[in-house]
């Protein structure tokens, strides 16, 4: 059922045009910009977008110009684990697993998961609880059992739903970014 739901969502979003995409995501900047939750924390993790996500090269330039470290992560296929580096410059990427881009190692510092205060969470479908479904590999899920600080996403209205499925594994965000406003999860 999850990937039903997931192949439905990202050929809905695939299908919007490049004004409706940008519309949405200029809403979802600003909303955010609007938030406090990305005042107080020094060290932001965010990961770099593709194809028909949200843009998040925009929030990246948004932190940078507010002085905010920000860590971006490298898959690690073998353990299915995740690693935050220090990205002061998107000179200082590269193409990794599913030809997603992750920090360059040799340009970057590591970053330990324990000093970011902030973590941005990619996903396709959410329901209202901050129950989300990814693109499948597990990574965000594992690293966010170990994870104990703040966490949001932004999702148009339109990836939001009622019946989503929820396993033991699967771990909720505690914020959610809209094109209209920034809520707590009912997880929280």
């Amino acid at each position: 059922m999850k990937q039903t739901i997931r192949t439905n969502m990202i050929e809905k979003l695939s299908l919007l045009s490049k004004e409706e995409k940008k519309a949405i995501e200029t809403s979802l900047l600003e909303q955010f910009k609007k938030s406090n939750l990305w005042i107080k924390p020094t060290t932001i993790g965010i990961t770099i977008s593709h194809r028909f996500e949200w843009e998040t090269r925009n929030i990246i330039q948004f932190l940078w110009e507010k002085g905010k470290r920000v860590v971006v992560p490298k898959v690690h296929t073998d353990d299915k684990s995740m690693q935050f580096y220090e990205l002061k410059n998107f000179a200082h990427v590269t193409k990794g697993h599913a030809n997603i881009l992750e920090p360059n190692t040799s340009l970057t510092t590591p970053v330990a998961q324990e000093d970011i205060e902030l973590l941005i969470v990619p996903g396709i479908v959410f329901n209202v609880a901050g129950y989300r479904i990814g693109f499948g590999g597990g990574y965000y899920d594992r690293f966010l059992m170990k994870y104990d600080k703040t966490t949001v996403s932004f999702a148009s209205e339109q990836q939001l739903r009622k019946d989503l499925p929820v396993e033991a594994h699967d771990i909720p965000v505690q914020y959610i970014v809209t094109e209209d406003k920034v809520w707590k999860t009912l997880s929280v």
